[in-house]
């Protein structure tokens, strides 16, 4: 799959439905404040006109939420085609990391090309970051920690550039140090993060949602 893939290639086929979904919004709620108002003139040519102001006021919210979403999803997609481009981050498909298309099965969300790897049972994907290159490791502990146990392994953790997200744990090399890595440096440090993971009892997400 070619990170390339343009908005309207990926997305084509959920157009429709958005904008059917969007409409009927904006209409329903523009016919509500419509009769919230009182306006119960039962003359033809007043309900025409009513029908035809909701109508266009679910295309022009259709057109707006449409215009929103794109564009955050033109700007993400934009940081995503720098990071790609980034030789290092381009050679991580030779120790297992693809792009695949996120979302691809949703009627809710538009799809997007991410970089997707594992290691160690643990499902990795590179995320754009304006710092450098971060690397979200899926994992859950075995247990809620508490705040006192979250803070100590974000203490213990950041020395080795490591964070604790809700989702799991991120790994990021910072711009400065790029030019030190090369992918076999990279393989063998997520080998040891993951590895220092099972110890700590973070264990792999076995069924990363991402499709």
């Amino acid at each position: 799959m070619e990170f390339e893939m343009t908005f309207l290639a990926l997305n084509r086929h959920k157009l429709k439905y958005f904008f059917m979904t969007c409409l009927t919004v904006g209409f329903l709620v523009s016919e509500f404040f419509y009769l919230f108002f009182d306006f119960k003139d039962d003359d033809i040519t007043t309900l025409l006109w009513n029908t035809l102001f909701c109508f266009s006021i679910g295309v022009f919210f259709s057109v707006f939420i449409f215009l929103v979403v794109y564009f955050q999803w033109y700007y993400i997609h934009r940081l995503r085609f720098q990071l790609f481009n980034i030789p290092i981050v381009n050679d991580l498909k030779s120790i297992g990391f693809n792009f695949f298309e996120l979302n691809k099965d949703s009627s809710f969300s538009f799809s997007e090309i991410l970089l997707k790897g594992e290691c160690n049972g643990y499902n990795i994907i590179v995320e754009e970051n304006t710092k450098g290159i971060q690397f979200m490791i899926y994992a859950s502990h075995i247990y809620p920690l508490d705040t006192k146990e979250l803070n100590a392994f974000k203490t213990e953790f950041k020395h080795l550039n490591l964070d604790l997200e809700f989702a799991g744990v991120t790994f990021q090399i910072k711009q400065i140090d790029l030019k030190e890595y090369d992918v076999n440096r990279i393989k063998k440090e997520l080998l040891e993060i993951t590895d220092l993971l099972k110890i700590k009892g973070f264990l792999p997400v076995e069924e990363l949602e991402l499709a």
